[in-house]
Parts: C-alpha cells; structure tokens; sequence
C-alpha cells in the first residue's frame, strides 16, 4: 500500500497556504482547514473535469492561472508522484545509480518526477540499501509559474529529507534543482541539452501532447540515443491509462524496441517481443492500478468536488540503452533452500524465466471457473482455473491483480512466442506471487 510522505505533505501545506490563499483569509498553521479545501479545491474541479471529459477545454497555458495551479499542487501532485513511485519500487537498489545522480524531468510540471526520485533515495538510504546519493534535477516546463513553485517545494523537501540525517556530517542524501523554462512544441530540444547525458529521464504525462505516433517516438528516441547514459541508464514514461494514451504508448514501445531496435523494456514488460496487444487485437490495451492509502486532505477534496480516488490508474514504459540486469529477488516454490531462481541458462540481460509473468487484466470471475490475462516471455496467456481444480498449491491465483507479477509454470506452452495462448491450472499447479525481479 503506498502512501503521500508527510514531510511531503507538510512543505505542500505550508506552500500552498503562504502562496495561494488570498489575503483577506486566515492563515492558520497545520493542516488544511475546511476553508483551505475548499478555496483550493476549486480549480482541482476545473481540472479534473477537463481532464477526464475535453482537455481541449483548458487553455494552452493553463497552468498561468493561479487557482487552476493551486488545485494541481493540491490534487494532481500527490497521485502523479505515488504512480512514479511505485514504479521506481519495480527496481533494486543494485539496479540505479548511486553517487551523483543527474536526472532530467521533461514537462516536469510541479516537480512530480523530481519529488518521486528524492523520496525513493532517501528512503533507500534509510534503510541502508544505499550509502549516499546526491541528485542533481534539470526540470523542463513551458510555463514559468510551475517551475517557480517546482523550485521553491525542492528546495523545502530537501531540507525536510537533510534533517533526517542529522546524525550524519555531511548528510549522506543532496539534492540540487535547475528550472528550465523551455517549450517542447517549439523543438529543438537536442540543441537545448546540448548533448548533456543523464542517468534518469523522467516523461509523465506529456506524450498526449504530441500530434501523431511518429512524432512521440522521434522524441523519445532522441532522448534515449542522445541524452540518456548507457549503464543503468532509464527513461520512465507515465501516461494517463486510457486506451488511446496507452495504445499509443504500445505502438511507440515496438517502433523503439522492436523495429528500430533502439531501446530495451524494462518494466512493465518481461520480453523484447511485439506488444501481443498490437497483434491480437485493436481493442485491449495494457494499464494497470495501484493501490493506495489517500491522505485525509484528497478525501476531502474527492468530497468536495464529486471524485472518488480508490486507486492510481496510469499506463507506463521503462525504457534503457541497454537490456536490463537485474537480480531475481525471488524463490522457487519447489525449492527449501532459499535459492533464488537461475535464469534457466540465459546471459544477463537477457530476462526473466518463462515461468515468470504480468499480470495484464482485473481477474476474470465466471461460472465455474476464474481467469486471468498474463504477459511473459512465452507471450501473452488466458489463464484458466475451474473452481473443482482450486487447490492448496494454486491458492495465490485468488488473490493476484492487474499489474503483479508471478509465477506459473502450469501448462503446455510453445517454445517460441505466441500472442493469443491458453494455459488451464490443475489442482497441484503451483502459482506464486513474485517480488521485484
């Protein structure tokens, strides 16, 4: 279950409050009050609204005026930063960059990417999976306004997060933040960068934006190929989960992968193979929900403005120069040794068992029986399990979800790789959930 940090959440109240409450209301220290809410809740409505049923409603620009930027800090950060989050969460520390981090965050917004980076490697070194980091942001917005509260919360957070460290000289976590105020619409953002290299580049919801397919994926391509270090490098891409935002994210992922060949998955997918949702059909597309715990001050919005945030619901792509090394983090069930699972073989690099999988559909409850869509190396699977076969050992098939990942070695499956398969669980098939690769 993720949560909003409440160092987090205090250096957003405190912005918010000194900079966006009008003047002729009180300004009380501590959380949200009611009228707090319910000044800022306003432009959160507007925003919400023209996000789900006609963006083009929204001017160009939008983000120039105050009420509709003050209820994107209130309301939009939070769930943008914990869906970064929780993707970042898909990786091992041994997987990222230590040391000096660069990281660019392109149509940064607020800082969402930023504030997700900062949280996950500071908690990393908390807990001693890291020794020392600092990170060094290159924000890229159009709009000024943003950049300027993007810089005035890092540099608040950053100093919520150093404290944590006080028994420490120098503080084993930095951070340092640079606003760029460029728009991407009008090109050039090669000779903008400047060939400068990064070892994260993130990109939320920002794709939507372009005209055409060709157009997203020349622009990714040119981060990859142009601005994005070779060893561990990773490009994190977020878009809303719509089946048009996410097809389109499926479309760019095989033109970069699969046909041009310049970029590997990383996550969410377990294979370099076509996208089986491009081939099976024109009308699934892959997205997933997070479960969350909503701080009290979105409940209250959601009531204020008609919403109801059960979970975070985006589509995403991790891409790398390279392929990716990870280490499995996992045990065979038929082993009681503790022996983490080879990789039957296979060179680094080169992904997980075929027994490995993504879940890609919400269970699939019937008559009889209960299904599931799964995506792996073997390809894209019905999963099926009559209710006479439910068993000890394939008890974890009622608990798993869209977006988890498991393990299933059930089933006759072709060597190769198939788009449309079927795989029917017996009683004594042992199915288990998996945790980051």
């Amino acid at each position: 279950m993720h949560t909003f940090p409440r160092e987090l959440e205090n250096v957003l109240v405190s912005h918010l409050k000194k900079n966006y409450l009008p003047k002729r209301l009180p300004r009380k220290e501590g959380p949200f009050t009611a009228q707090d809410l319910k000044v800022f809740s306003k432009g959160a409505k507007i925003l919400s609204d023209s996000f789900t049923e006609d963006r083009s409603s929204l001017p160009p620009n939008y983000l120039n005026d105050p009420v509709l930027r003050s209820g994107y800090l209130l309301y939009f950060l939070p769930v943008n930063f914990l869906k970064v989050h929780r993707i970042l969460s898909e990786f091992s520390p041994d997987e990222m960059m230590t040391g000096k981090v660069r990281v660019l965050d392109v149509g940064s917004g607020p800082g969402t990417g930023m504030f997700s980076l900062m949280h996950w490697y500071a908690s990393a070194i908390r807990s001693r999976q890291l020794k020392e980091s600092s990170l060094d942001f290159t924000l890229i917005d159009r709009n000024f306004n943003i950049l300027k509260d993007a810089k005035a919360l890092h540099d608040l957070y950053r100093a919520e997060l150093r404290a944590k460290f006080q028994s420490k000289s120098p503080p084993p976590f930095d951070s340092t933040c640079s606003p760029k105020n460029f728009d991407l619409k009008r090109g050039g953002i090669d000779r903008f960068l400047r060939g400068f290299r990064y070892h994260l580049i993130v990109v939320e919801n920002l794709l939507n934006e372009f005209s055409d397919n060709a157009e997203r994926a020349a622009f990714i391509e040119t981060l990859i190929r142009d601005h994005l270090e070779p060893k561990k490098g990773k490009i994190v891409i977020v878009e809303p989960a719509s089946r048009k935002t996410s097809r389109d994210l499926q479309v760019l992922r095989d033109e970069l992968v699969v046909a041009k060949k310049s970029a590997f998955v990383h996550a969410p997918c377990l294979h370099q193979e076509v996208c089986p949702l491009n081939v099976a059909n024109g009308r699934d597309w892959c997205h997933f929900y997070f479960d969350w715990e909503a701080p009290d001050f979105i409940n209250k919005v959601d009531r204020l403005i008609g919403n109801r945030k059960e979970f975070l619901a985006c589509s995403y792509l991790v891409l790398g120069r390279e392929p990716r090394v990870s280490k499995m983090d996992m045990v065979s069930p038929s082993t009681s040794s503790g022996q983490a699972l080879s990789n039957h073989g296979k060179g680094e690099g080169e992904g997980p068992p075929r027994n490995i999988w993504r879940v890609i559909s919400n269970p699939l409850p019937s008559k009889g029986k209960r299904e599931l869509i799964l995506c792996g190396p073997p390809g894209r699977y019905r999963v099926t399990r009559l209710d006479r076969d439910k068993g000890a050992p394939n008890a974890p098939f009622d608990r798993i979800g869209r977006g988890d990942l498991v393990e299933i070695s059930a089933g006759e499956r072709s060597d190769g790789y198939t788009v449309d398969g079927n795989i029917r669980l017996e009683k004594t098939d042992p199915v288990r959930l998996v945790g980051r690769l």
